[in-house]
């Protein structure tokens, strides 16, 4: 009986249709009541109605088995009333039927046990697989609190075998010496008291190291079945995960704050740097104070520079991007980057064959390589192995990579990894931060692992790094293999400065900045219309139609930014020609689908030359496609 409940249980007693097994089942008890009918007696014939009801058992359908179970009974009772008459005393006859009805009940009792046992191991079979499908542990335990079931994981995570004897109820044996008599202690006295289970306690792991774990059960009572349900989920890699979740937002934090000074800073760079660029023009015959002025003027360019490293990290600076083979750009600055390690240190460069192309800034690639090289070189004060490999990956879903949400995709991987001292522990949530460095004084500025990490954020990709004390570091590089996108038209104008006529509409909301702008067109010949906001922008070039250029900053306070001034100035001028301008870099423009191609982009701090060759060359030029 119970292997038949077994193959029950397991889907596969016998594969026969259902519709057939009910046309034989009704085939055989007309059969049997035919017989039946034929011998008033009956002695005995409940005996025929028994592999019948076994065959409806082979249906696996409860209600079919009960109902053949009935008809059996039903038939066995009618089968005396239609016979020809009593050949032998009724209470003899009666009590044969009785016997015979009797066996039919116990044979449908026995059947029906049967498939209520193949149901259950089927449910529990279901629950099984169910459960050694999840990523947590669970276990069962009885009212007692004795522990009867384990899912896969459980075996999985300690290394044990369901075939090595270890049973359930042996779970005590995997946890930490330590732990064993409070875990044990609050586990009696809720079990004692019927409520909720919730403790943390070490469960040694296959390779003998103990790992934090949270376990918790609830009791579950219905009618007289009381079972405990619990799941035991590993807090080491939660913890983990939430500290890499924490470090991204701060990150996150610090590179808004940090892209928000910058934006303020280039305002005011654009200032200083224009306004010593026009004192120096004007002290050509004071060598004394013409010194000074280029002084201010190297200083600012320096600090454009710092500026430019913080928008990098902030993932606000302005992108080039193109379609670029990584595998051969690597190859290409190989001396590059062997010519700044020393004579100790190897460098070993790995490609894989195949399309290993990104759509990258390659100057900002470059630079990131070198950076990662360059730390590479001082982790390894007395030389060491330097080893390059840019290979194609496919991200699905990793939470070591995957913290930061990286779409899953084929991506380019570049991994830089040397035989250094390593970063030590208590300092690498700190390596992408700006300004952060454990070089000494003069030897660093602390933005290079910061500016790579913005680079490659803003690109799409992700960076990440492994490293154990005097075991060298690796730092991959993931950038999206493929990816598409129109890069932003961008001027550079280099070159004398010029002059030119037309009229100009400036918008721009910080004073100095407008005053510096203001000066410079209007001593270039130019006629010069100022705005400080959006709004105010629109009614003046409702009131001047001879307006030609619209030079406006893109992010600006009050109900409209600059992109959607031009939308609104192009609506009603479409042949007015646009420069935008702004503190951050174009990446907004970047996410216009219908972006002006006309249109050009000049960033902060411009210089006066460079603002002036531009203008000439768009007001003395004939007019350009313009969006209708």
């Amino acid at each position: 009986m119970s292997s038949l409940a077994d193959q029950l249980a397991h889907g596969r007693a016998f594969q026969i249709n259902f519709k057939a097994v009910v046309a034989l089942v009704a085939l055989l008890l007309m059969l049997v009541f035919w017989f039946d009918s034929q011998t008033p007696l009956g002695f005995a014939h409940g005996m025929l109605y028994v592999p019948v009801i076994f065959l409806a058992l082979l249906t696996s359908n409860a209600r079919f088995l009960i109902a053949t179970v009935l008809v059996s009974a039903l038939l066995t009772v009618a089968g005396v009333l239609i016979s020809e008459g009593p050949a032998f005393e009724v209470s003899v006859v009666f009590a044969n039927r009785a016997v015979a009805l009797l066996i039919i009940l116990v044979s449908g009792a026995l059947a029906y046990s049967t498939l209520a046992i193949a149901k259950a191991q089927q449910r529990h079979q279901h629950f099984a697989q169910l459960t050694d499908a999840l990523p947590i542990i669970i276990w069962m335990a009885n009212a007692k609190g004795e522990v009867d079931f384990l899912n896969q994981a459980l075996y999985d995570y300690t290394g044990i075998s369901r075939d090595d004897g270890f049973l359930p109820g042996q779970w005590l044996e995997l946890v930490h010496p330590d732990d064993r008599e409070p875990v044990t202690r609050e586990w009696m006295n809720c079990v004692a008291q019927h409520k909720p289970y919730s403790v943390e306690f070490r469960i040694r792991r296959s390779d003998g190291h103990y790992g934090h774990f949270l376990v918790r059960a609830v009791l579950f009572e219905k009618g007289q079945t009381k079972r405990w349900y619990g799941s035991a989920m590993e807090m080491d890699e939660y913890r983990q995960l939430q500290l890499q979740l924490a470090h991204s937002k701060k990150l996150e934090a610090i590179g808004q704050l940090t892209g928000g000074m910058a934006h303020d800073f280039n305002n005011l760079l654009t200032v200083v740097l224009g306004n010593a660029d026009l004192l120096s023009a004007s002290l050509s015959d004071q060598p004394s104070l013409k010194d000074l002025s280029d002084t201010i003027i190297q200083a600012a360019e320096r600090g454009a520079l710092l500026n430019q490293s913080l928008l990098a990290f902030a993932r606000r600076q302005a992108l080039s991007p193109v379609l670029t083979d990584i595998g051969q750009l690597v190859e290409e600055i190989q001396p590059l980057l062997y010519r700044s390690l020393d004579e100790s240190t190897s460098l070993t460069v790995k490609v894989e064959s195949g399309q290993l192309s990104a759509l990258v800034d390659r100057a900002q690639l470059e630079s990131a390589l070198l950076n990662l090289c360059l730390n590479a070189r001082d982790a390894m004060p007395e030389g060491g192995a330097l080893n390059i490999e840019v290979s194609e990956c496919q991200i699905h879903s990793s939470p070591t990579i995957n913290a930061e949400q990286l779409l899953a995709g084929n991506y380019i991987q570049i991994s830089v990894q040397d035989t250094g001292k390593g970063i030590p522990a208590d300092i690498r949530e700190q390596v992408f931060e700006p300004f952060f460095t454990t070089k000494d004084q003069g030897k660093g500025s602390g933005l290079g692992l910061s500016m790579a990490f913005g680079f490659v954020k803003q690109s799409g990709g992700h960076i990440r790094f492994e490293s154990e004390p005097e075991c060298g570091t690796t730092f991959h590089i993931y950038l999206p293999k493929d990816t598409f996108q129109t890069p932003l038209h961008q001027d550079k104008v280099p070159g004398k400065t010029a002059t030119g006529t037309g009229t100009i509409l400036l918008v721009e909301d910080e004073e100095l900045v407008r005053r510096y702008a203001l000066r410079i067109l209007g001593e270039a010949g130019y006629s010069v219309i100022l705005a400080e906001h959006a709004d105010e922008a629109l009614k003046k070039l409702e009131k001047n139609p001879g307006i030609q250029l619209l030079f406006t900053d893109i992010v600006m306070p009050g109900s409209m930014n600059g992109l959607e001034l031009v939308e609104r100035a192009l609506q009603q001028y479409p042949s007015l020609k646009i420069v935008y301008t702004s503190g951050h870099n174009n990446e907004e423009l970047l996410q216009q689908p219908d972006w002006e191609t006309s249109a050009h982009f000049i960033a902060k701090p411009y210089r006066r030359a460079e603002l002036l060759t531009l203008f000439s060359e768009l007001l003395n030029t004939p007019d350009r496609p313009t969006r209708a």
